[in-house]
C-alpha cells in the first residue's frame, strides 16, 4: 500500500480489530504481533476478504470520516449503476453530510430525525443514523467489550448497499467501497471514479 492511512484512529491493527468481530485475524499476518493497520488492510485485500476490509475501515476511521465515506460509497454506487438517487436517499445523505461538514447537536439531531422517520430500512438511513449516534459513547458488548454505534451503522449501511444490484455483486461493491475508504483514510474526498 502506498501510504500509511494517516486518518485511521490507530496504527496498530489489533486495536482496530478489537472493535468488531473478525474471523481469524491471526491468519492475515501470522506471527506478526503489532502489525500496522495499513499492512493488515493490504493483506485483507490480498486475501479477498473485502467485507472484513470494509469493516476494518468502518471501525478504524474517525466517525466523521466514516460517515462521509459511507455517504460517498452510496452516491458512487448509484452513479456506477446509472441509477437516479431516490429523493428520500438524497435527503438522508444530505443530512448526514451536513453533520460531517458542521458537526453540532442540531445537525446530529436532524440526521437522527431522518433515520427514525425512515425506519432504518435502507442503507442511507443507516448513514444518517451513524451521524446521529456520533455523540454516544461506546456501548458494552458481551463479546467485544465495547461497540461504537456509529461504526456499526456505517458497517450496516455498506453491507446492505453491497447487495444493491444483487448478492452476486457484493464483493465487487465491497472492493470499490474499500478503494473509497483508503482514499478517505489518506485525506481524500472518497469521490473516486468507480471502475466496472
Amino acid at each position: 500500500m502506498e501510504t500509511a492511512l494517516a486518518k485511521l484512529t490507530s496504527r496498530d491493527a489489533a486495536q482496530i480489530c478489537q472493535r468488531f468481530a473478525i474471523e481469524r485475524p491471526d491468519e492475515i499476518l501470522p506471527g506478526e504481533a503489532g502489525a500496522s493497520s495499513d499492512r493488515f488492510l493490504e493483506r485483507l485485500m490480498q486475501a479477498d476478504r473485502w467485507l472484513d476490509a470494509v469493516r476494518f475501515l468502518a471501525y478504524g476511521l474517525p466517525t466523521r470520516e466514516a460517515v462521509w465515506w459511507a455517504s460517498q460509497c452510496l452516491r458512487g454506487l448509484y452513479d456506477s449503476a446509472g441509477a437516479h438517487v431516490p429523493v428520500r436517499a438524497t435527503h438522508a445523505l444530505k443530512t448526514a453530510e451536513a453533520w460531517v461538514c458542521r458537526p453540532s447537536a442540531d445537525t446530529r439531531r436532524a440526521a437522527g430525525a431522518v433515520a427514525v422517520r425512515c425506519g432504518y430500512e435502507d442503507p442511507w438511513d443507516w448513514v444518517a443514523a451513524a451521524a446521529h449516534w456520533s455523540a454516544l459513547p461506546p456501548l458494552p458488548s458481551s463479546t467485544l467489550g465495547q461497540v461504537n454505534l456509529s461504526a456499526y451503522a456505517v458497517e450496516s449501511a455498506l453491507t446492505q448497499a453491497a447487495t444493491f444490484t444483487g448478492a452476486g455483486a457484493a464483493d465487487a461493491h465491497y472492493r470499490r467501497f474499500v478503494m473509497r475508504g483508503i482514499d478517505v483514510a489518506n485525506g481524500g474526498t472518497g469521490r473516486i471514479r468507480d471502475r466496472q
